[in-house]
């Protein structure tokens, strides 16, 4: 029930008055000054506001190298020999595979790409002639993602021999930092050109031989369509869990 309106007696001071007066003495039921304890919340907001912001920000970073995977995934098409493949010596596709066992084998696979897959680093069996971060199931470093390289001969004779110096800030690790032997990245390479060309025609061959052109090219369509549905998923999802921050 409210009180009314009036004359207020003598000494009588407002709650305002009362609050700057004596706010340092009010207590909450914890035992903590009141004004102690809205400045504690007013950190809180501030501090829950300042890590809503960071989060939108990271999930806007990491939703644009998801597209520009997604999007030098579908450039990539096998050409064979390439104009820039000059290097100090030729390679041998057999020595390659040992050399792809011993350096490489323990974080890669030769599959298409990672889906469903939990290895240390991407797929290389299509990595012949492809744009580098192209794997749209592995989450590269955003150097790697927003680089122009595309894997040549000679680029990768170059990266091979130290993946950190020419990509600066990419997850690349091989033991040693690199590997030495020109005669062993010139094997590895041609071991991964041969791969990529065998791999990729054979895909293709076996497609249009089981299912038609026809429907291999409306399963493409379908892919590009179940992508872009992920994509919006994934944007949903983060989205929701930069509310909860």
């Amino acid at each position: 029930m409210n009180r009314p309106k009036g004359p207020q007696p003598e000494g009588t001071i407002s709650p305002e008055e009362a609050e700057k007066k004596w706010g340092d003495k009010f207590y909450t039921y914890t035992g903590v000054p009141k004004k102690d304890m809205q400045k504690e919340i007013n950190e809180l907001e501030e501090s829950l506001e300042s890590e809503k912001i960071k989060g939108l920000k990271k999930f806007e970073e990491r939703f644009e190298l998801k597209k520009i995977q997604i999007a030098k995934s579908k450039e990539h098409i096998y050409k064979g020999d390439e104009k820039d493949k000059k290097i100090p010596v030729d390679g041998d596709f057999v020595e390659g595979s040992r050399v792809f066992m011993q350096h490489c084998s323990s974080c890669h696979s030769l599959e298409t790409n990672n889906q469903g897959r939990k290895t240390t680093g991407p797929a290389l069996g299509l990595i012949y002639g492809r744009r580098a971060g192209a794997d749209p199931y592995y989450n590269y470093s955003p150097s790697l993602v927003k680089s122009s390289y595309v894997w040549t001969t000679r680029n990768l004779f170059y990266f091979l021999q130290n993946p950190r110096t020419l990509i600066s800030g990419n997850k690349c690790e091989i033991f040693g930092g690199g590997i030495k032997s020109e005669e062993e990245r010139a094997d590895l390479i041609e071991f991964l050109k041969v791969y990529s060309k065998q791999l990729s025609e054979n895909l293709r061959h076996k497609a249009n031989k089981v299912y038609g052109k026809d429907y291999v090219n409306y399963h493409l369509q379908t892919q590009l369509l179940v992508e872009q549905e992920e994509m919006r998923r994934i944007g949903i999802d983060a989205a929701n869990d930069a509310k909860k921050i």
